[in-house]
């Protein structure tokens, strides 16, 4: 049992991130790494501060996420007292940092690396979760790295105890030795202040702490990233059509609630209205032809033309607002991160099947404005008695409906693949995520504008 110690921003955690291969390389940002650290990615596990179960799943689905092992799940559920139907969302703080942990400890590694764990947690709870880390250290024969600012905690586990000051150096500070729970309560609280006041001598005071880390976005335009979204998706695509990876379903279903059901019926509902507007253009600017005729002749271009750019455009706005500000929380809370960390493949069993819901969103988005419109300009002909609705409908030809619908599935995956690439972005805060939410919906309507114009003029060009 190590235990990491260190004043705020040191870079505790930075360290981690680099050790398990989560840092952006130097060229991205302002972080440079010399000397040689070693590389923890292969052989451990990382359980982060704030991370915890995802919050679709269950707490059993969650572990299965790591390894599909009932036996092994239900004897971690028994460790950590944890409730196998429990939704994550419902957990307590202490209890989905126990949800992260007991994940972290079915991955089976040789090494558990926790970064702060019993922040936030009551005395009883921090006297429980040594004595599960110490259990589980010693019967599965791992070794346990904690950072941790409580000096009540270090005395409590630590084997061997570092301090990590502003200058880069690890001082190895003399744990007391015999801190473990055979030791009285007053015993322990002297041993506690006494290493705080070791570690008080430790700290620079003329040193400032170095500048904060921030990582440089991507190009707007960031093409080779919307197409590593395209790919993962349409692979994800067949991953769900195999039926196998019951959390990749989850996944899906509740991506397609959040960007179809949810704020479905947002799209329709601008459909009727800017159905209503075309009615009163054409009564108010076309006095001397009659608008049932201006319907049957030019209703089907409108809503063949209109529909695809303006409605996905919509659906990235309401939809993929929702989506983006979801996978954003997951990665603000590095929840992604923890379960890369452990091997599962989180493209195509988290962020792939939230593609394939905010794709399919887009087109029915679509459809449905689409649908609404076209009801609008039906019903004006049915109760009017002006014109013919099957006049209306036969307009609507296989060769422009179907290049409409290419033209839908297009754009769906275009909006997709361009939100959750903004989505899945690095973020530290709430102010970050809501920031990705804007960037994602800005960029994916210039992007569908601009498939558009490219898309009209290669037909100006061939007609």
């Amino acid at each position: 049992m190590t235990v990491l110690m260190g004043p705020s921003g040191v870079g505790k955690s930075i360290l981690a991130d680099v050790m398990f291969g989560l840092q952006p390389s130097p060229r991205d940002n302002q972080l440079n790494v010399s000397g040689y650290l070693g590389s923890a990615a292969a052989d451990g596990a990382l359980v982060f501060q704030s991370g915890g179960g995802l919050p679709h799943l269950k707490v059993s689905e969650n572990l299965h996420l790591v390894r599909p092992n009932q036996g092994a799940i239900d004897q971690i559920l028994k460790d950590f007292h944890l409730d196998p139907r429990q939704p994550a969302p419902t957990l307590s703080g202490g209890q989905n940092r126990q949800l992260a942990t007991a994940r972290a400890l079915l991955a089976e590694r040789s090494l558990l690396w926790l970064d702060e764990p019993a922040a936030g947690l009551d005395v009883s709870k921090v006297d429980e979760l040594c004595r599960q880390l110490q259990a589980h250290a010693s019967q599965h024969h791992i070794a346990v790295v904690v950072t941790t600012h409580r000096a009540e905690f270090a005395v409590a586990v630590a084997d061997q105890l570092f301090f990590l000051g502003f200058g880069g150096k690890l001082a190895v500070v003399d744990p007391p030795r015999s801190a473990h729970a055979t030791q009285s309560p007053r015993w322990q609280v002297g041993q506690a202040e006494a290493l705080e006041a070791r570690l008080r001598t430790l700290i620079n005071p003329q040193y400032q702490p170095p500048a904060a880390v921030s990582s440089r976005r991507r190009h707007p335009l960031d093409l080779w990233g919307w197409i590593e979204r395209l790919l993962t998706g349409l692979y994800s695509s067949l991953v769900l059509l195999g039926w196998r990876e019951r959390e990749a379903r989850r996944t899906f279903g509740h991506a397609f609630y959040l960007a179809a059901i949810a704020s479905g019926f947002f799209a329709p509902f601008i459909g009727l209205i800017f159905g209503a507007i075309f009615l009163l253009i054409f009564e108010i600017s076309f006095a001397f032809i009659s608008t049932g005729r201006i319907l049957v002749e030019f209703g089907p271009t409108i809503v063949l033309r209109l529909s695809p750019g303006f409605a996905v455009i919509l659906v990235a706005a309401s939809s993929g607002s929702t989506l983006s500000s979801w996978i954003g929380q997951m990665t603000a809370s590095r929840q992604l991160d923890a379960l890369k960390v452990l091997g599962v493949r989180v493209n195509t069993r988290i962020v792939g099947p939230a593609w394939i819901g905010m794709a399919l969103a887009g087109v029915l988005g679509t459809l449905t404005f689409a649908l609404a419109l076209t009801a609008v300009f039906m019903a004006y002909l049915w109760f009017s008695g002006d014109g013919s609705m099957m006049a209306l409908l036969q307009r609507f030809t296989l060769r422009n409906t179907s290049f409409a619908l290419a033209k839908t599935t297009l754009f769906g995956m275009l909006i997709a693949s361009v939100i959750v690439t903004c989505a899945v972005e690095s973020k530290r805060d709430a102010s970050e995520v809501a920031s990705a939410v804007t960037r994602g919906t800005i960029r994916a309507s210039i992007a569908v504008m601009l498939l558009e114009l490219m898309i009209l003029s290669v037909q100006f060009l061939t007609q």
